[in-house]
């Protein structure tokens, strides 16, 4: 059903709420203040009760943080991207990777496919993208996708149809929790060790309990 949302995962209060408010083009967290730019906060603080965030590069779960992307940890790092299987423009750790094939067959079994829009990054181009858009809700400058940890998902599926990975205007970040992708997600992902980025609906991390201790594993230096 495309007028199902994950807002329906929360009280129907409040997904009545945000399902109507008159968003605007500036409500989006972290640039340009707009009149609703606190409920777009709120929203995605109630998404992430029914779905935690796990953050791959900040908070406590974090797999690796920016202060530890130095020396050794940056070989160690990029020597874990491998191409992936159908999409080989696109690069991703090699756990993750393997995560992200059983993942698209489950989904694919489900009706739903899922495409890789963005996935790694170099640090370089990080930089230039949070210097250019200054907005640390939407461009990180020590990005997930520098680790291979992230996906940047296409959300238009069949019939279903959204701009792709914008955060303007609000409204259509709100539109795009209909996606058959992000629903499909947002129910299954965890079960495959991926988890959301609640601001942006097509962006998810892969960052299972535990991994950090598998990720360094194999590193000399100890972590």
């Amino acid at each position: 059903d495309t007028e199902m949302s994950v807002l329906d995962t929360l009280p129907s209060s409040r997904a009545d709420f945000y399902r109507n408010l008159p968003w605007g083009r500036e409500d989006y967290p972290g640039a340009e203040e707009g009149p609703h730019e606190a409920d777009a906060l709120k929203m995605a603080e109630e998404l992430s009760v029914v779905r935690p965030q796990r953050r791959a590069n900040s908070t406590d779960n974090a797999v690796i943080r920016e202060s530890e992307f130095v020396g050794d940890a940056v070989d160690y790092v990029l020597r874990q991207l491998e191409s992936v299987p159908g999409q080989k423009e696109h690069k991703l750790n090699r756990q993750a990777r393997a995560s992200f094939i059983l993942m698209r067959s489950a989904a694919k079994k489900d009706g739903v496919d899922l495409v890789i829009i963005d996935a790694d990054r170099s640090a370089q181009t990080a930089a230039r993208n949070a210097t250019a858009r200054a907005n640390s809700y939407a461009t990180a400058r020590f990005s997930s996708h520098i680790l291979g940890l992230a996906i940047d998902f296409k959300l238009s599926h069949g019939s279903f149809k959204v701009p792709e990975v914008t955060t303007r205007p609000m409204s259509t970040v709100v539109d795009m929790r209909k996606s058959p992708v992000h629903k499909w997600l947002f129910v299954r992902g965890d079960k495959f060790g991926w988890y959301p980025y609640q601001h942006e609906p097509w962006h998810w991390e892969y960052n299972p309990p535990g991994f950090r201790e598998r990720f360094w594993a194999g590193f000399k230096g100890g972590k």
